[in-house]
C-alpha cells in the first residue's frame, strides 16, 4: 500500500500537469493579447501619419496660394517701377526685393513641404505592411490555440481526474491541507533543505526533520505553508 508520502507525491505530479495546462493557456493569450496590442499601436501611427499627410497636402496648398499672391504683387509693383508711376522710386525698389526675398522663402518652404509628402506614401505602405503581417501571425496564433486546446482539455480532465482520486486516498486533514496549499501555490512540494524549508528557508524543529527524513508523516511549513519532503523521497519519486 502506497504511503502518504507517495500519494501526495502523486496528486502532486497531477496538479503539476494541470498547472502546465494553466501556463500554456496563458501564454497563447499572453501571445494574442500582445499581438492586438502592437496593432493597435500600428493602426493609430497610421492614422497619425495619415493625418499629417493631409495636413501637409493642406499645408502646401496655402503655400502655393501666398507664393502666387507675391508673385501678383511684385509683379504689379514692377510694372509700376517700370511705368514710372511710383511717387518714390527708392521705397518702391525696396519693397520689390522684400517682396522677392518673401517670395523665396515660400518656395524654400514649399520645397520642404514637398520633400515631407513624399516620404509619406513610403511611410504609410511600410505600416500597411507592418498591419498586414501583425493580422497574420495573429490569426496563425489563434488557430494554433484552438487546435491545441483540444488536446489541453483532454489532459486538464486527465490530469484533474487523477488529481482527485489521489487526493481522496490521503487522510481526511491531509486532503484539506492540500486543497489549501493547491489554492495558494502553484508549486506544492518543496525540498527539506538542511534543517530549513526549501521556499522559504525557515527552520524546522530538529524532531520533524527527523520524520521528515524518514517519510513518515507529511509535514507542511508553518511560514509559507507548502509541504516539505526529504530530497531522497524527491529523487526516488522522479
Amino acid at each position: 500500500m502506497d504511503t502518504p508520502v507517495q500519494i501526495l507525491l502523486d496528486a502532486s505530479e497531477a496538479h503539476q500537469r494541470l498547472h502546465s495546462v494553466e501556463l500554456e493557456r496563458t501564454s497563447f493569450e499572453s501571445k494574442i493579447k500582445d499581438l492586438d496590442e502592437k496593432r493597435i499601436d500600428a493602426l493609430s501611427q497610421l492614422q497619425t501619419v495619415k493625418s499629417d499627410y493631409l495636413g501637409a497636402q493642406k499645408n502646401l496648398a496655402s503655400l502655393e496660394d501666398q507664393c502666387a499672391a507675391l508673385d501678383r504683387q511684385l509683379a504689379q509693383l514692377t510694372v509700376a517701377l517700370n511705368s514710372g508711376k511710383l511717387g518714390n522710386y527708392e521705397q518702391g525698389l525696396t519693397q520689390q526685393r522684400q517682396l522677392q526675398d518673401s517670395i523665396s522663402k515660400s518656395e524654400d518652404a514649399i520645397l520642404d513641404v514637398l520633400e515631407s509628402i513624399d516620404s509619406f506614401p513610403s511611410q504609410i505602405e511600410r505600416i500597411d505592411e507592418h498591419i498586414a503581417h501583425l493580422n497574420h501571425v495573429l490569426l496563425e496564433v489563434k488557430a494554433e490555440r484552438d487546435v491545441r486546446e483540444h488536446d489541453l482539455q483532454a489532459q486538464e480532465e486527465v490530469a484533474d481526474a487523477e488529481m482527485k482520486a489521489h487526493v481522496k486516498r490521503l487522510p481526511e486533514m491531509e486532503q484539506r491541507r492540500f486543497w489549501a496549499v493547491r489554492q495558494k501555490h502553484a508549486k506544492l512540494i518543496y525540498p527539506l533543505v538542511g534543517n530549513s524549508c526549501g521556499n522559504c528557508h525557515v527552520g524546522i524543529a530538529l524532531k520533524q526533520v527527523s520524520l521528515i527524513l524518514q517519510a513518515i508523516s507529511i509535514y507542511r511549513c508553518s511560514k509559507c505553508g507548502v509541504f516539505i519532503l526529504s530530497q531522497e523521497a524527491l529523487q526516488s519519486d522522479s
